[in-house]
């Protein structure tokens, strides 16, 4: 007995081997099962050159189309691998849920690195946030080639720029994503990400108001000779400049947060955002008009500021936000001041203070 079964074993092994070349390659030219074969051992540039090879000559093959992509995607060649993929899709869904999978796999992989980037944060491990961050992005990165519709992935890399400090990147993202999804909480979080941009040039050209005070006071002083005074006077010319074009790109960036689709006008971003912009071009017009008190080149300024300015106070109820009811109105009063609209600027400082008394007996 055991002499028949040694007998008839090579014959058995022959045919396992005939049989599992046959299940690999199906009808596929000998390129394309030498890269299926090479796909299954995870020798994916051999896998994507033999195959890309051999859909030469049958282009109908969707398990080829399959391999070749996930092996284009795991070489981070991430628009071939998606075009494969969609063609593999386009001849048969077969291989529909092993995509879904693998989209699966590189999403958890990114999702465990971003935790990890997190624990990073919380231990101030500057080294660690960079490097496990920047995973998370290349998995989540590879999970969106490989569907491409997946909202969830474009949020993951979204969140992984924001947390890498690249907002103008998440900035797109997330703008794309709102123009998939008009939804309500995207539009939230687009206009959080310039929120934080256009405070950011708000509160620089601060910093730098706060610098020409101190120059100012400086120039004032007695024995200072006219080349001190000179320089002086440059320097805080360069400073108003600056202090200037962030204004703009403040009054900017704000500008677009009022432009969002389905961002909610009663939203505090929305809101704050008005304020804001109204407050940046209040300043430009203040540099303006410091540099011409006599022209009105400093009007059309202040006029842009109040189109915003007046509908924002009148909208926001007191029991919303009454602080910032109380500040519109106090912008409002040197708005209309430098617009010439004397009987304007009483009327609003008289409606802030009024405000005022309110927020001080609200107070326990």
């Amino acid at each position: 007995m055991n002499n028949q079964i040694k007998k008839y074993s090579p014959i058995i092994i022959s045919l396992f081997l005939i049989s599992f070349m046959v299940y690999i390659s199906g009808c596929s030219s000998a390129e394309s099962t030498t890269g299926k074969l090479a796909f299954k051992t995870g020798d994916y540039e051999k896998a994507e050159r033999e195959l890309l090879k051999g859909l030469k000559i049958d282009n109908k093959d969707d398990e080829g189309w399959y391999m070749l992509g996930v092996s284009q995607i795991e070489l981070k060649k991430y628009d071939d691998g998606a075009k494969s993929l969609k063609t593999s899709l386009s001849i048969s869904k077969s291989y529909a849920n092993d995509i879904s999978d693998y989209w699966i796999i590189k999403f958890n992989e990114g999702a465990k690195w971003f935790k990890a980037g997190v624990e990073a944060e919380k231990n101030h491990d500057s080294v660690r946030i960079v490097d496990n961050f920047t995973k998370a992005l290349d998995y989540f990165l590879a999970a969106s080639y490989v569907i491409p519709d997946s909202l969830q992935s474009l949020k993951a890399i979204g969140e992984c720029y924001l947390a890498l400090g690249q907002r103008d990147k998440a900035m797109e993202v997330y703008t794309t994503i709102l123009e998939k999804s008009k939804s309500e909480s995207v539009a939230i979080k687009v206009a959080a990400i310039l929120f934080d941009a256009g405070l950011s040039a708000i509160n620089y050209s601060n910093s730098l108001d706060i610098e020409i005070g101190k120059l100012s006071s400086k120039l004032a002083e007695e024995n200072l000779s006219e080349d001190e005074k000179n320089k002086i006077i440059t320097s805080m010319d360069v400073l108003n400049e600056k202090s200037l074009n962030s204004f703009k790109n403040a009054a900017g960036t704000f500008d677009k947060i009022l432009n969002i689709q389905f961002l909610p006008k009663d939203n505090t971003y929305y809101e704050t955002s008005a304020y804001d912009y109204a407050l940046s071009k209040a300043k430009i017009g203040e540099k303006v008009r410091m540099k011409n008190p006599e022209g009105q080149e400093h009007k059309p300024i202040f006029a842009e500021a109040l189109v915003v300015l007046e509908p924002l106070a009148e909208s926001i109820t007191k029991d919303r936000n009454l602080e910032l009811k109380i500040q519109c109105y106090e912008l409002l009063v040197a708005v209309y001041a430098n617009l010439g609209e004397n009987d304007k600027a009483v009327n609003a400082l008289k409606i802030k203070d009024e405000l005022a008394k309110e927020l001080e007996n609200e107070k326990p």
